[in-house]
């Protein structure tokens, strides 16, 4: 790396953001600062973000940053075009080719030269320095020149997640469980730009902070800072057992967490619930259940696990860090104290009349009140 000067950042969709693009790029700027460092200086220049250094610990986070499509360690040189074959010249011998392509993008239009008599001239120039021969399809080496204020020279794109930076899309609320799909329902809602708040029900049934402390600790590469709200589940879930059938426990569980979020999503000022639900995976998930579940929250309900198959789930869990942790033996409150045979097709109706023995107002006053909270930078 010792050749390179900067780094060079590329997006792809906020490029579509019209007259709002500058909003998203200076909220990815910010929160390419917080991954790398504060002392390195970031450039936004015309369709890219330029990072004064090459060191392996930012390219290393740059990887997490949502709204990044790729990234490069480049040369910078003056826009003249004998420094810029210089640049080439020097990437191009430090790699092991055969062949080679050069590809020029332009967005400085007062270059005078065209893009195809660029790739002409460094392109000599390479040939000369290395004997390589010139594939315009599928070559060994692609040297990219790009020509904005000053010219930028590389040889690899490193890919970033993609998807629009964190804070870009407003805040949501994840109700967390603990196992494998709820930290992957959440990553997707951070890939979509919105930061996520999570909440975690709890029985004191285990000692699940060290769990939860890491599964928040891999999640928070990706968005700064983290916080998840621990509420204590076991006085609701006590009043339930007195006054609900075992069968049709589950459904009134998670319609009291939606009513206890709500009041957290109020005080953080979320728009929206984030779940892990996957269309019939548990007995909860079934369409019946789920829009009994679902009926009385006052607010969207974004499950971004919908259609996936575990596999699917479980591949995503492991490259993002957290499906070691997810899958540490725990009881959470969904588990413990429901029936053998829960109902698969719940009527509204029916959950209501058993929920009219419940203080619901009291239950989740007291629960909002007793959660502590748990952060991470």
């Amino acid at each position: 790396m010792s050749m390179y000067t900067h780094t060079m950042v590329h997006y792809a969709e906020i490029a579509l953001k019209g007259q709002n693009r500058p909003v998203f790029e200076k909220k990815l700027v910010e929160n390419i600062r917080h991954a790398i460092g504060r002392n390195i200086k970031i450039t936004r220049l015309y369709g890219r973000i330029l990072i004064e250094s090459v060191d392996a610990s930012v390219l290393n986070n740059l990887k997490n940053v949502f709204g990044i499509s790729h990234f490069s360690p480049c040369i910078e040189t003056s826009l003249d075009i004998e420094e810029i074959k210089k640049g080439a010249v020097k990437i191009a011998k430090s790699v092991s080719a055969k062949t080679f392509k050069i590809d020029t993008s332009k967005s400085n239009k007062s270059f005078p030269m065209r893009t195809i008599d660029i790739n002409t001239v460094v392109g000599d120039a390479v040939n000369v320095a290395t004997n390589w021969g010139v594939k315009m399809k599928d070559p060994n080496v692609t040297v990219y020149v790009e020509i904005a204020e000053k010219a930028f020279v590389y040889t690899e794109k490193i890919p970033g997640p993609g998807g629009l930076p964190v804070g870009s899309a407003g805040t949501v609320l994840c109700l967390m469980s603990g196992g494998i799909d709820s930290p992957v329902a959440a990553w997707y809602a951070m890939k979509r730009g919105c930061t996520v708040i999570f909440v975690h029900f709890h029985t004191y049934t285990s000692k699940i902070e060290n769990k939860l402390e890491k599964i928040l600790e891999a999640l928070s590469k990706y968005q700064h800072p983290s916080k998840m709200y621990l509420v204590p589940f076991y006085g609701v879930q006590e009043e339930i057992i007195k006054n609900v059938p075992e069968k049709m426990r589950m459904i009134v569980y998670r319609r009291m967490m939606f009513r206890i979020a709500e009041k957290i999503m109020e005080k953080e000022g979320a728009l929206a619930f984030v779940t892990g639900d996957n269309i019939a995976q548990v007995a909860s998930q079934t369409l019946e259940n789920m829009s009994v579940i679902y009926a009385d929250a006052k607010y969207p309900i974004l499950s971004p696990l919908l259609g996936f198959d575990k596999k699917e789930i479980i591949k995503i869990a492991e490259k993002i860090g957290t499906f070691k942790e997810s899958i540490v033996p725990y009881k959470d409150c969904c588990s413990t104290m429901i029936g053998k045979h829960p109902v698969t097709k719940a009527k509204k109706d029916v959950i209501e009349n058993y929920e009219e023995a419940l203080d619901i107002e009291k239950l989740v006053n007291n629960a909002v009140e007793k959660a502590e909270i748990m952060e991470k930078e």
